[in-house]
């Protein structure tokens, strides 16, 4: 029998799914029991890297661009918000609630440095887009032969 070839960057991706599956059941848990804390969702986000930035996707499904708040430092991102939610329907009267409304607060660290002052930021349809340049890095746009 063929010894089963052992890879450590799967085990340590499998073991990361668990523990957020872990994380995913107690906050909905808590939150069934009123038990959350006032950072009590947490949205998702990926971010890519070129050699000339970052970009930064957030889902922000039901948070306006008034309750949103973005600081950057050097290496460092902090989005801050609030999800509101519906009007008018008081807690007591449903049956099930997943999509929960509060604050949220995410930081992103950047291993280079960034430059604050040209971040773009683009909010649409729920979903945030940041554009953060890296400080030294040069964007020459290239001509096109036509």
């Amino acid at each position: 029998m063929m010894p089963k070839h052992w890879d450590p960057l799967r085990d340590l991706l499998d073991l990361q799914e668990r523990i957020n599956r872990l994380f995913q059941q107690t906050l909905s848990d808590a939150q069934q029991t009123g038990e959350a804390d006032a950072t009590a969702w947490l949205p998702l986000a990926d971010v890519s890297e070129s050699p000339g930035e970052y970009v930064v996707h957030v889902e922000l499904p039901g948070v306006s661009d008034e309750d949103l708040g973005v600081q950057a430092t050097d290496h460092r991102i902090t989005l801050r918000g609030q999800r509101r939610g519906p009007g008018g329907v008081h807690p007591e009267n449903y049956q099930r609630i997943e999509r929960h409304p509060g604050p949220f607060a995410r930081v992103f660290e950047f291993p280079r440095e960034i430059v604050p002052e040209s971040i773009e930021a683009h909010l649409r349809d729920g979903l945030l887009r940041l554009r953060v340049p890296k400080r030294g890095i040069r964007r020459i746009p290239l001509e096109k032969d036509e």
